[in-house]
């Protein structure tokens, strides 16, 4: 079933008059939608607070008889505030009609509710504007040393079905905390006011789609079925078939929904709906044959399994790697390495912390392949972040007569290394050991040694602060003092940091591998074009002149860049 279809059901299409708060019916548009011009809200509902259709419709009627005393009652519930400050809003703007899900939709009749969910993307693609409303953010039960602009990406919105396409399809995205002050836009030319890093941190959704000015439509034939569908991971819906329906529009399939078919039932008739529409993609779309995408969506395969992740420098000859530790029995040579025993101990660590897996990068990825090597030297990031737990093994902390102090801590060559540096940020919880695998402190408690070693204050380490809000010059400072075994690496370990990935290149030498590098980032950001040069040629030479003269300042609530 296509949208022009969905359309053509003969029902009213319902919006809000900004100025009079009355409910319109446009009957007359047919499958026209577009040519309307209305904003739309996305927001949380609240048990009990929202405006169904039917007591709205009775609140800005004028021929029921409800007294003054009892409108203001009901316009003081939240749900009914919410849609008083989006047509405040609107009507700043000059747009005339506003779009809700909680009273533009008449529940009670079937056919018009089965029409509106199958259109729920479309009525966000067409809208001139999306205002999300964040009813967690910039309440007093928030962290009062935190501005709303750096703790929106908190905010549970984030991990609802729904809001991912109302995040992904409006053309224009603003933000507003629980008072209905700006935060800001999903993406925006002014920096100020740019959102889109910070989203691509909570949500793994690249800038680059964020920023689109393509429909959504044509925006999303550019992405892979597998990556729509990772976005979708993790998040929740108040019923559970919702967890289907809500990924229709991110698919580009539709199904008439059926409340009570069960979830799995619902996943099923879906991808059949999507596969009938793209056959070519067959089982290839949801991963190796037999499996689901009820399946991948709600991870029961446990495809990626809760695990731990080892952090850790090299030593030359001692690193046991995928075919050693493949083999059957492992090799007496293998065992005595002390890569092998680094993999033990940190094993005996995750089963402490009831983590079955563990990923460890010498052994876990095949150095023979370049594809896949390609593959993971792009994900470093991602497997770090996504880890439950990182351990950070220091060899040279706690050796002869060193002693626990954070002077032996700070001087650890593991703070030296470039891709230890992803390492340390990305990873939600980080724990220190010792050489002899004692335990020295987490990321958190260690917070100032962490800064001593490294300029990183602890807003950032903490993640109060986040780094697609640090200046990217800034970000890329963090790495040049620090040491890659091969020159290229140095630029490779940058491209978590600042969501630009290019494919190594071993020999294409430094300089070149930041030009790479910055064109990608100017692509991505096109605002860094007059600093870094169109083909980004730029990036390396900017890089050690700023570092030169950067002094970098800890403030309690703000994290700031002064001095040259």
């Amino acid at each position: 079933m296509d949208l022009k279809t969905i359309l053509r059901v003969k029902r009213p299409l319902r919006f809000i008059d900004t100025h009079t708060l009355k409910l319109i019916s446009f009957s007359q548009y047919g499958d026209r939608l577009s040519q309307i011009r209305y904003a739309i809200l996305s927001h949380q509902w609240k048990d009990g607070e929202e405006a169904n259709f039917r007591d709205y419709s009775k609140l800005t009627s004028d021929t029921e008889d409800m007294d003054s005393e009892m409108k203001m009652s009901i316009w003081n519930q939240s749900g009914y505030q919410k849609i008083r400050n989006a047509c405040a809003e609107a009507c700043q703007s000059q747009i005339p009609f506003l779009w809700v899900d909680t009273c533009c939709i008449n529940r009670e009749d079937i056919r018009e509710l089965s029409r509106d969910i199958q259109l729920m993307s479309a009525f966000y693609e067409n809208s001139t504007v999306c205002y999300v409303y964040l009813m967690d953010i910039g309440n007093s039960s928030q962290d009062s040393s935190l501005h709303p602009a750096k703790a929106f990406y908190k905010s549970s919105w984030f991990r609802r079905g729904w809001t991912l396409q109302e995040l992904l399809a409006p053309h224009t995205v603003k933000f507003f905390d629980t008072n209905w002050n700006q935060i800001g836009f999903r993406s925006s030319q002014t920096p100020n006011h740019d959102l889109s890093q910070a989203i691509c941190q909570t949500t793994m959704i690249p800038t680059s789609i964020l920023s689109s000015t393509s429909e959504f439509t044509c925006t999303l034939r550019r992405v892979s079925i597998t990556d729509r569908i990772s976005w979708a991971l993790d998040r929740e819906c108040t019923v559970p078939e919702d967890r289907a329906y809500s990924l229709m529009g991110i698919l580009g399939a539709f199904i008439e929904p059926r409340y009570g078919e069960g979830v799995e039932m619902a996943f099923e008739r879906l991808e059949a709906a999507y596969l009938e529409m793209h056959p070519e993609n067959n089982w290839q779309a949801f991963g190796e044959r037999g499996k689901s995408l009820y399946n991948v969506v709600m991870q029961k395969d446990h495809t990626i399994p809760p695990y731990a992740i080892l952090s850790h420098r090299w030593i030359e000859g001692e690193e046991v790697t995928l075919q050693e530790y493949s083999s059957n029995p492992i090799s007496d040579e293998t065992q005595r390495k002390s890569g092998f025993q680094k993999i033990l101990k940190a094993c005996a660590l995750a089963q402490k912390d009831n983590l079955t897996f563990l990923w460890v990068d010498t052994c876990c990825i095949d150095k023979e392949n370049l594809e896949e090597l390609s593959q993971d030297i792009q994900s470093m990031y991602a497997y770090y972040k996504n880890a439950k737990v990182c351990y950070a093994y220091l060899l040279d902390v706690g050796q002869s007569s060193e002693k626990y102090s954070h002077q032996a801590f700070f001087h650890s060559g593991w703070f030296k290394r470039g891709w230890t540096l992803q390492e340390l940020l990305a990873p939600r919880a980080l724990e220190f050991f010792d050489a002899k695998w004692n335990y020295f402190g987490s990321k958190e408690n260690l917070s100032e040694p962490i800064f001593q070693a490294t300029t990183i204050p602890d807003i950032i380490l903490s993640g109060q602060f986040p780094i697609s809000d640090v200046p990217m010059m800034e970000r890329m400072c963090w790495a040049v003092a620090r040491q890659t075994t091969k020159e290229e690496d140095l630029a490779y370990c940058l491209m978590g940091l600042l969501g630009a990935f290019i494919e190594p290149k071993y020999g294409e030498g430094i300089e070149r591998a930041f030009q790479r590098l910055g064109k990608v980032h100017v692509q991505l950001h096109p605002e860094s074009q007059d600093e870094l040069g169109t083909e980004g040629e730029g990036l390396y030479r900017k890089i050690c002149d700023d570092h030169k003269g950067v002094k970098k300042v800890r403030d309690s609530e703000n994290y700031m860049i002064v001095g040259h």
